[in-house]
């Protein structure tokens, strides 16, 4: 029996996913002009964190079901979050702070999957968590850059 409310929580986990990626891809870029490269460095980290995240569970998914087919174009419209502007990204607090909310849609597609996921499906299981775990700590550094952002600008 196929298990719907656990497929639509996997799918909306894998577009938090992608967006994830397609968020930190836009803030490397806007870095650039800033010769920042540390932060370039760890943005470019979480977006290939969240690549080899989709190709993880995308691989997991085929195994368990033959019909699953986690690129189709409705995955866009599953999780939104809205378009990243041009001029979100000139400025690296506001950069931050989309990153921030990028990460607490993540954490929460991640709590949703874990929860809906049929745990007889171990290894995906496994994946998602571990995955969830990545994710968290990511979550909490990037809270931690955007709240020393925030200090350094008010001692200024």
């Amino acid at each position: 029996m196929k298990n719907t409310h656990t497929d639509e929580c996997l799918k909306t986990l894998l577009a938090a996913i992608r967006r994830r990626m397609e968020i930190y891809s836009a803030a490397i870029g806007s870095l650039k002009i800033n010769n920042e490269a540390s932060l370039r460095n760890i943005f470019r980290s979480y977006k290939e964190e969240s690549a080899a995240a989709i190709k993880q569970l995308a691989a997991d998914l085929g195994k368990d079901n033959a019909h699953w087919h986690p690129n189709t174009p409705q995955d866009a419209n599953i999780f939104s979050i809205g378009s990243m502007h041009e001029e979100s990204t000139a400025d690296l607090c506001a950069m931050l702070h989309l990153c921030k909310h990028t990460e607490e849609l993540c954490t929460q597609a991640y709590r949703k999957a874990i929860v809906a996921l049929d745990e007889s499906r171990l290894l995906l299981s496994f994946h998602i968590r571990e995955q969830a775990e990545q994710q968290y700590m990511a979550f909490n550094h990037i809270k931690t850059l955007l709240d020393c952002n925030l200090l350094n600008r008010q001692a200024v």
